[in-house]
């Protein structure tokens, strides 16, 4: 190839190079923040898309509810048919349910009873801003159940010495990993006041935090929770707790 075909050849890819750099400047857009911006619209003076007047209503997704709050309700509805579509009953020995609201007189054991798990945590943690987060005391108790209100007050009070811990993630805490099950706790049946043995019908409620690192345990982990490096398995309070409530 001869110096002129050379020349040509050269300075065509550089129009090429030169022309595809300045469209790339023409169809986009950085801003301050780094984010890059399709600038066609100002280019041309219109948007890629064009909205038409159908005479429907512009509403993208039409609400069933009149109001925000028959909205919260019906979200309410929504929650309580999934519970009840997911709740399991795996005995019912005695015909111990349902509850007769009548002469039942409940005490419910386990600090999940009066405060339940809400807004878990994790890299694709969901943090949920209830409109009204409901717990099991209150709702029983909103259904006319008689309730045991000393044991009720002895765990807002007292039992918060027993209250579930924050844990300790064992990703960042290698040399500490004897505690890493600090989240589970719960009061033994010992220290739970003479107020326990009112009633006729008991009911115990557990929970556990997740999050990656907190319940899936590495082997060889000691610590209040770490029964047989199962998570989900009933602590030793817990069970003395199931045990003593069997006693009643």
């Amino acid at each position: 190839m001869n110096m002129k075909k050379l020349n040509l050849v050269s300075g065509i890819c550089l129009n090429l190079a030169s022309l595809a750099f300045g469209l790339s400047l023409l169809f986009t857009n950085v801003n301050q923040n780094g984010m890059v911006s399709n600038a066609l619209d100002d280019v041309f003076g219109h948007g890629k898309t064009e909205i038409i007047n159908t005479g429907k209503t512009p509403i993208r997704f039409k609400t069933w509810y009149s109001s925000v709050e028959d909205t919260l309700n019906g979200n309410g509805d929504i929650a309580k048919a999934a519970e009840s579509e997911g709740a399991v009953l795996l005995k019912n020995e005695n015909s111990a349910l349902p509850l007769n609201v009548a002469t039942d007189n409940v005490s419910l054991f386990g600090v999940t009873a009066y405060d339940p798990m809400y807004s878990l945590d994790g890299a694709g943690e969901v943090k949920i801003n209830a409109s009204r987060q409901q717990y099991l005391f209150d709702e029983l108790k909103r259904e006319g159940v008689n309730l045991n209100e000393e044991l009720a007050d002895w765990y807002h009070n007292d039992g918060k010495s027993y209250y579930r811990k924050d844990y300790i993630n064992i990703y960042n805490n290698t040399s500490n990993q004897n505690n890493v099950n600090a989240n589970i706790n719960g009061a033994p049946w010992e220290v739970l006041p003479a107020c326990k043995e009112n009633g006729d019908t008991a009911i115990f409620v557990t929970g556990r935090m997740t999050n990656e690192g907190i319940d899936l345990l590495p082997k060889n982990v000691s610590g209040l929770g770490a029964k047989d490096n199962n998570y989900l398995a009933f602590t030793d309070n817990e069970l003395s707790v199931l045990q003593g409530m069997k006693t009643l």
